[in-house]
């Protein structure tokens, strides 16, 4: 063999390297989002079971409302918060 096949087998085997490497990297992140994702919906609906909000919801137009209704006598106050939502 020639030194330019040497050295073309030589860069042949460290670009294989290379991209084995950001292979590897790239299903670490892979894995680490779907790991992020599955812990995020276990606990997200874990401490909606053991935390209920209070008060009821409604049905108003086919929309989903939460009324917490609380005191008496007046004035009344009302409090809305949409959390930037739109619609």
């Amino acid at each position: 063999m020639t030194n330019s096949t040497l050295s073309s087998m030589r860069l042949s085997e460290c670009m294989r390297r290379l991209l084995a490497h950001i292979a590897i990297t790239l299903l670490a992140i892979a894995l680490l989002c779907i790991a992020g994702f599955i812990y995020n919906t276990v606990a997200g609906t874990r401490l909606a079971r053991l935390n209920p909000v209070p008060g009821t919801f409604y049905t108003v137009d086919g929309r989903r409302m939460h009324i917490d209704c609380t005191g008496e006598g007046t004035p009344t106050v009302i409090l809305e918060s949409g959390l930037g939502m739109t619609g």
